[in-house]
């Protein structure tokens, strides 16, 4: 059945190759006298049924609600994994800053809050990237402004995956940082006195000499504090590898060194070992800093929570510094939505745009740090909300008509995949799921050689989705919520509509 199917929605298949697939399915005991597969067998494919994509979509339709295992899904997400997962057990440590540090914490944040108020500057990467770095590592922050390197963005901001014409805009932010911030830090005084390396050598070497055959991989955004890291850890007596983007090995071959010398005990790894790479030889994870967006936070667990791993837990490792706004980010962001507990499970997208938000909020605007708790739990609280929306749709989908079929596989592809799915697709989901859930609705085709249509929603149907428009803040995207009558084109693709056609 599941056969049949495919054939139906492969337009190269003939009526040939379906028909032999379900006359194989009826030789089933169960099927013997399934009066629903035999009238589909004595149903005639003929070249409009074969040649017409929405024909084929509702044929493949028919075969799946005969298939007995219709509701049997497999589930293939990290999240919805039960047998077999590896228990992540996360540990925080918080970093109390000494006088220095703090004062050099402060100031930076300060200095780039009044300068995005004075230029009136709204983009959320450009505040908060060099509040990330200083989160990340203070000394390495602070020498990479005094050097001012020619390719300093290059250089500092290579994993963020902004276009070259972007990273130009950090240059003015820079200047300000280093002509208001540079002359009252003493960089000897951050060395000397860094709180964050103090607790981080302090834990790997208690780990490695307790576990003296095991390796610990260690994440950073920035490459100045891998590069510090790197240093400082020679010093120390352990050796590291560091891996980030431009070098001329190639990733895998640096993990292939990481792994098999013993010598090697860290990985010092940016943004770009987050994707693509397995480290499941390892069970331990230090995040040297916290990306605000717990998206990066799951890319970077997920090079250990994987098929393969080897111990049936790891450990994630934390280093925050206490008392500043990436605590309260932690606390009553990355605690309350158990970031390092569960997977996230298809909400990377919702959370990418609703953190830009966030980021810009909390360093745009003054804030008083009761001020920047409330603001941070309304997101946490956005984003639990759109959460059991999701899992509230994904438990009644399976009762949707498309579910199972070739309309919902391609607004998945689209997405996924980057393929493009036609307007007649667009047209049979919509029509099929008006059918569905509605009644006295009005869908109307204006001209037969268009897909130009009429569509009036009932009046409860347009009050549903006024309200989601409303919490969704997609307001001036559509007449349909007014109930009122809506001329409207399938076209797959995005604009604001022209005159009355949306």
């Amino acid at each position: 059945m599941v056969k049949a199917r495919q054939a139906a929605l492969n337009m190269a298949s003939g009526a040939r190759e379906i028909m032999e697939h379900l006359l194989l399915a009826k030789e089933h005991p169960l099927f013997l006298k399934n009066i629903q597969l035999a009238d589909l067998i004595n149903t005639e494919l003929t070249p409009e049924i074969l040649e017409s994509r929405a024909e084929r979509v509702r044929l493949a339709n028919r075969i799946e609600r005969i298939n007995l295992l219709r509701h049997t899904v497999n589930r293939t997400r990290k999240v919805e994994v039960t047998e077999w997962r590896v228990i992540r057990r996360p540990k925080t440590l918080f970093v109390n800053l000494k006088e220095a540090e703090r004062n050099f914490y402060q100031n930076v944040t300060n200095e780039i809050r009044r300068y995005a108020k004075n230029a009136d500057i709204s983009e959320g990467f450009l505040l908060a990237s060099p509040q990330r770095q200083v989160s990340s590592c203070m000394y390495a922050a602070a020498k990479a402004w005094t050097d001012q390197m020619d390719d300093w963005t290059e250089q500092v901001y290579e994993d963020l995956g902004f276009d070259a014409e972007d990273t130009k805009k950090f240059s003015p932010l820079i200047q300000h940082l280093v002509k208001y911030v540079l002359p009252t830090v003493n960089l000897e005084a951050l060395r000397l006195y860094d709180t964050k390396y103090e607790n981080f050598l302090e834990f790997i070497r208690d780990y490695l000499q307790q576990h003296t055959n095991e390796k610990i991989v260690v994440f950073s955004f920035f490459r100045g504090t891998l590069s510090y890291l790197a240093e400082r850890l020679n010093n120390d007596g352990i050796k590291s590898q560091v891996l980030v983007g431009g070098m001329q090995e190639t990733k895998q071959q640096v993990i292939d060194r990481f792994r098999e010398t013993p010598a090697i005990k860290i990985l010092l790894s940016s943004e770009v070992a987050s994707e693509g790479v397995d480290l499941q030889f390892c069970r331990v994870l230090v995040n040297y800093d916290l990306p605000w967006n717990p998206m990066k936070v799951e890319q970077r667990i997920g090079r250990l929570d994987r098929i393969g791993q080897a111990f049936p837990s790891i450990t994630i490792t934390n280093l925050c510094y206490a008392d500043t706004i990436d605590e309260r980010i932690f606390i009553r962001l990355f605690q309350r939505l158990r970031i390092f507990e569960r997977a996230l499970g298809g909400m990377e997208a919702i959370l990418g745009e609703m953190i830009t938000e966030l980021a810009t909020d909390l360093l745009r605007h003054k804030l008083t740090p009761k001020e920047e708790e409330e603001r941070i739990e309304k997101t946490a609280l956005a984003i639990e909300r759109i959460r059991e929306d999701n899992d509230e749709l994904e438990s009644q989908a399976s009762n949707l008509i498309a579910h199972g079929g070739y309309i919902l596989q391609a607004v998945q592809s689209a997405h996924e995949l980057k393929k493009r799915i036609t307007e007649q697709d667009l047209v049979i989901y919509v029509s099929d799921y008006l059918n569905k859930h509605c009644q006295g609705f009005l869908f109307q085709k204006v001209f037969t050689d268009q897909l130009l249509f009429d569509i009036q929603l009932p009046r409860q149907m347009a009050v549903e989705l006024d309200e989601f428009i409303r919490r969704r803040k997609l307001y001036g995207q559509t007449k349909l919520a007014t109930g009122e009558k809506v001329r409207c084109d399938f076209v797959n693709k995005v604009t604001k509509g022209r005159q009355r056609i949306e």
